[in-house]
């Protein structure tokens, strides 16, 4: 789930899924509820880049997709990029 910084839900948000050699694996646009998913991706390391206008683009490295899990939410802020180490 994508949010701002007060909880509301960020519709439109573009979030991409890219493994470890930079390469997009996934990408799609958060719905009216924030929600987003990716289908059929396999276990694996990947960061997840998620950016809205008018919104800070955000950067979460280190997630490591298991068999059958993989939830990231993501709080998008005004002002310069920001890195998130998991």
């Amino acid at each position: 789930m994508v949010t701002d910084p007060s909880g509301a839900a960020l519709a439109g948000a573009n979030v991409r899924l890219l493994d470890e050699n930079n390469s997009v694996i996934a990408q799609t646009t958060t719905e009216s509820n924030g929600q987003y998913t990716f289908s059929g991706v396999s276990v694996g390391n990947y960061r997840l880049e998620v950016e809205r206008q008018g919104f800070q683009k955000n950067m979460i490295s280190g997630h490591q997709r298991h068999a059958g899990a993989g939830r990231i939410n993501s709080i998008l802020n005004c002002g310069w990029d920001r890195v998130q180490k998991l």
